[in-house]
């Protein structure tokens, strides 16, 4: 208790101006620590716009992926004359309400993916496939090369 009544009474006999002073923040810890919220919201933006661009591109690629599956069953299990894999007409889109029903049928796009036959024959094709949320991200599949690279048909 005698401890207690000693810090009170010393407090007590601080003069008041001392007293006003102790009671809040200064202008200084205000700016650094706004400063330091600042720079944390910037951060996260930056974080936030690449893991976006970074999971666009993921969707991208595991489309054209499975597309290039779809299409080596379809050349592999295919019967008669013209085996090999499947033709469609130039622009064809797999999957959405743009979509050719008959590539459609073979394969159905990611809803946050634009998947387009460009062109082919029974023995080769390229496919382009573009992200909707990232316009920036477009990628190919060409049938010689066998995996999704940047860039279009």
């Amino acid at each position: 208790m005698d401890i207690v009544m000693n810090n009170q009474e010393s407090a007590s006999r601080r003069p008041k101006d001392l007293r006003s002073r102790d009671a809040g923040f200064t202008i200084i810890e205000l700016v650094v620590i706004m400063m330091i919220v600042g720079l944390l919201v910037v951060v996260s933006v930056f974080g936030y716009g690449s893991w976006r661009k970074s999971v666009a591109t993921k969707e991208v690629q595991n489309d054209l992926i499975q597309l290039a599956s779809a299409m080596d069953s379809v050349r592999v299990w295919s019967s008669g004359a013209a085996s090999g894999y499947p033709v469609f007409t130039a622009e064809a889109q797999f999957g959405g309400t743009d979509g050719d029903p008959a590539a459609t049928k073979l394969f159905e796009s990611s809803p946050g993916v634009v998947l387009t036959y460009k062109s082919g024959d029974v023995s080769q094709y390229c496919a382009e496939a573009r992200s909707r949320t990232q316009s920036q991200v477009v990628y190919r599949l060409d049938s010689h090369v066998g995996r999704p690279e940047p860039g279009t048909c």
